[in-house]
């Protein structure tokens, strides 16, 4: 949080268009589970039911994030690639992170014999919502409405589904009170909200505004993506 480089609230907007550039695999047949760097995961979840993998929480070894908790009222499985093999006090790495996870697995277990798999939801849900901008688009109601803002606009092209979910999102964040923003968060979000209001509606206009823009970036080739 103390980094300046990229703003939160950036990542969170990047986030909403990634599920929309994600959710094509899933149009084409994929099943999931979804692979577990996507943190766009549940908002595929919302718009297409599939299993998802994420870090987080007990499969917190290769990113930080502030959504650990949350993520696990709505994941599916743990899985990270990035657990190195090494001697802990209390076993090897791999045994210590399946301990934790034989804990985690014990107490949501218990919390669906208990009845009381609401309540679990609501406390790991809210632990989190308010830590981040990312956090907070990542909670499931939020999650459905940046998830339905792309579905709505999937008939015109990925880019208008991409484009309406990122102003989703944007519109969740500023417009929740409990969500505080830094004056620099605040202030970029502010900025891509009007860059994005005054992107072109068109695809192809999209595009060719890019193609100005990329035309001196060295070895990019239009041909290469089809345009």
């Amino acid at each position: 949080m103390t980094s300046k480089d990229v703003p939160h609230v950036i990542a969170a907007l990047s986030r909403a268009i990634a599920a929309s550039r994600t959710l094509v695999a899933y149009e084409c047949g994929a099943t999931g589970p979804t692979k577990d760097c996507a943190y766009e995961d549940p908002i595929i979840k919302a718009m297409a039911g599939v299993p998802i993998a994420t870090e987080g929480k007990t499969s917190a070894c290769a990113h930080s994030d502030l959504a650990g908790n949350l993520i696990m009222a709505v994941c599916d499985l743990w899985s990270n690639e990035a657990v190195e093999y090494h001697d802990m006090f209390g076993a090897t790495t791999t045994s210590v992170f399946a301990e934790i996870l034989g804990y985690d697995v014990a107490m949501l277990n218990t919390a669906l014999e208990l009845g009381y798999q609401e309540q679990m939801k609501e406390i790991l849900v809210n632990s989190d919502m308010y830590r981040d901008s990312h956090s907070l688009i990542l909670a499931p109601d939020n999650a459905w409405q940046v998830g339905n803002a792309i579905v709505s606009n999937r008939a015109t092209s990925n880019y208008a589904s991409a484009r309406a979910g990122a102003m989703k999102a944007g519109e969740i964040i500023l417009g929740d009170a409990k969500m505080k923003l830094t004056a620099h968060e605040k202030a970029a979000l502010t900025k891509a909200m009007a860059d994005m209001k005054a992107l072109p509606e068109s695809e192809g206009n999209f595009i060719d505004m890019c193609l100005k823009k990329y035309k001196d970036v060295k070895g990019f080739s239009p041909k290469s993506y089809g345009l």
